[in-house]
């Protein structure tokens, strides 16, 4: 019983960029607000997210994604980076440069997604693919608004090893993402 249409979808997991694209293709809105699996909304997250459209902006709305202050186990180094992350895109009040995107929390019309062509399907493992839609994205002059008030709470639990496991995986694809877009 939800206040709106609900629908779930299975596939074969062949990663983060797949089924990012999966649920691209078969949403039947206007917007699409992607939030990541270990995301916890906020109170009223989604009415930001509806809000930030609500004046006819055509771009996408990104919220940050913060570790939670209630003493969750993450790593420290990794929670300061978050802060000074979304710290320096509270300032600016946009996303301009393609490594300071994430879709981890983010909201815009299914038409620019599609008109990107989605999530780059060959970057495999983690990290990298919100680089690369953020640079096709930018690349088109898309305009992408930054509401530090769109708040998710990230609940990452990774240990340091874990954590260092995935930026290896990460510096494979930005290999694959310079290759693809030499420019």
């Amino acid at each position: 019983d939800y206040p709106v249409a609900l629908r779930a979808f299975y596939q074969d997991n062949a990663g983060l960029s797949a089924a990012r694209n999966h649920g691209l293709r078969e949403s039947r809105g206007e917007l699409v607000w992607f939030v990541d699996d270990d995301m916890v909304p906020s109170p009223g997250l989604v009415e930001r997210h509806r809000q930030g459209h609500a004046d006819g902006f055509t771009g996408l709305v990104m919220g940050p994604c913060l570790h939670p202050p209630d003493g969750a186990e993450v790593t420290t180094s990794v929670s300061a980076y978050a802060e000074k992350w979304f710290g320096g895109l509270t300032r600016a009040g946009a996303v301009t440069e393609p490594f300071d995107f994430s879709a981890a929390n983010t909201s815009g019309p299914a038409q620019i997604w599609r008109d990107v062509g989605g999530f780059e399907e060959r970057l495999r493992g983690w990290g990298g693919e919100d680089y690369e839609i953020g640079f096709k994205l930018l690349k088109r002059g898309v305009a992408i608004r930054f509401d530090a008030e769109a708040l998710a709470w990230h609940h990452q639990l990774r240990s340091v090893a874990e954590f260092c496991a995935e930026l290896r995986q990460q510096g494979r694809n930005i290999v694959r993402i310079v290759e693809l877009h030499p420019d």
